[in-house]
């Protein structure tokens, strides 16, 4: 997924230091990178250089060191352009996209904090941790972080997928939604399922997190067995198409950057958790 960078080591450690010309500049416009391709397609974002502006320090991958370019005023680089953050979900290196997309989610929360939302003050950095402080309020503001959870839903040897309504990915996903004031990720996943899909679902099973920077968010994955007998009624408002699909229908997915891709992909090798309980099952 878009967070597996291997060994290399992500530190997020709250620094105050001075932008050298070997480290890594993050810019951004709404849903936009300042980025270039490599020869090979992959990724490149630029280096520091000789690059003078207001840079804030966000996080370090190994010995590479990534700033901020904190202003409003674009960048111009021979060779880089802004382009749709899009891209950052499907191609690598991974170090370089995960990069990308955390910073999107910081550049966002600090864009979007400048002034305290109390008494309207500019709000100053923190001297200890991530957060925003009003110098005459002392309202403290942290990242903004918010959970969606996704369902790998089954019913037998089959999984529901859907595809979105007006979005601009149009591949086949799991169902998801974010969480809502006062429910629990189990209460989350049983009201979006009902309001998406129309249908019940019971012995939900949590597989794993992944932090998704595009919208802010963390997603949390569950695998979900469908009750018997109910018909699937897609909400044409949210999806274009929602169908059970067999093992046999599936595209395999070689590297899920996604984590509803790579439970798709769990089940479409038979590695989703109810499917392994059959296997133990029958192995008595």
């Amino acid at each position: 997924m878009i967070n597996d960078i291997g060994d290399k080591h992500f530190d997020k450690t709250v620094r105050h230091c001075e932008p050298r010309p070997q480290d890594r500049l993050l810019a951004y416009k709404p849903g936009k990178i300042f980025m270039t391709f490599r020869n090979d397609g992959a990724v490149e974002l630029p280096r520091i250089g000789d690059l003078q502006g207001p840079m804030r320090y966000l996080f370090s991958i190994d010995e590479e060191r990534f700033f901020l370019w904190d202003s409003q005023e674009e960048l111009s680089l021979r060779g880089y352009d802004y382009v749709s953050n899009f891209v950052l979900r499907t191609m690598k290196p991974h170090d370089l996209c995960f990069a990308g997309t955390t910073g999107y989610h910081l550049s966002v929360w600090y864009k979007n904090h400048r002034y305290c939302g109390k008494c309207g003050s500019l709000m100053k950095d923190s001297e200890k941790e991530r957060a925003l402080v009003c110098p005459q309020c002392g309202n403290t503001v942290y990242p903004v972080i918010s959970p969606a959870c996704v369902a790998a839903i089954i019913r037998d040897d089959k999984i529901l997928l859907t595809k979105y309504a007006g979005r601009e990915y149009q591949g086949y996903a799991v169902v998801a939604g974010f969480m809502e004031i006062g429910e629990t990720a189990a209460d989350t996943l049983v009201r979006e399922i009902r309001e998406e899909v129309g249908i019940r679902v019971k012995n939900l099973r949590y597989y794993k997190s992944l932090p998704w920077g595009f919208d802010s968010g963390i997603l949390i994955g569950f695998f979900a067995e469908a009750e018997e007998g109910e018909e699937v009624k897609a909400d044409q408002c949210e999806l274009s198409e929602a169908r059970w699909f067999k093992r046999e229908e599936m595209t395999p997915i070689d590297e899920p950057v996604f984590l509803g891709a790579e439970m798709m992909e769990l089940f479409r090798k038979g590695e989703d958790p109810y499917s392994l309980e059959r296997k133990k099952s029958c192995a008595r």
